[in-house]
């Protein structure tokens, strides 16, 4: 099916007005027909296209630029290193204290302190993983 209308925007508009009345089985509808302003404004909208740009057409010297943001560079906390060779026997002595000190919750704590280096108990902790340990032992409290 191919539907023409031909004539001015008045005319075009009263046979459109008409075919979707017959199309909708009714009286036509009423619709508002298209003011000036309306018509001038489709006119401008067609004839500047100087800001339309393809989709993927574009680049990065396109974008405006925006206000900065702060620009202040993130401080970002190092971890110390263990330079103190620690033992088993350190280590055992901190947890020790810590429980003795703070309760039987610390238990919990160490548990899960443990379990992140994949051991159940100090003995079987890797020697690497010591002085590591030890910091985190010294930031839940223990005085070493």
């Amino acid at each position: 099916m191919k539907i023409e209308f031909n004539g001015s925007v008045d005319e075009v508009f009263g046979e459109v007005q008409e075919f979707m009345g017959k199309i909708s089985g009714g009286e036509p509808k009423k619709m508002v027909a298209p003011t000036q302003e309306m018509q001038e404004t489709v006119r401008e909208v067609k004839q500047d296209k100087s800001e339309m740009v393809a989709p993927g057409d574009w680049t990065t010297s396109d974008c405006k630029p925006t206000d900065k943001l702060d620009e202040t560079p993130t401080v970002v906390p190092t971890v110390p290193t263990a330079t103190t060779e620690y033992t088993l026997t350190d280590l055992t002595n901190a947890a020790a204290q810590l429980v003795r000190d703070k309760g039987d919750d610390m238990k919990l704590t160490l548990r899960d302190l443990l379990a992140k280096y994949g051991v159940k108990s100090l003995k079987d902790l890797n020697e690497n993983n010591y002085g590591v340990v030890m910091e985190e032992l010294k930031n839940l409290g223990a005085d070493v």
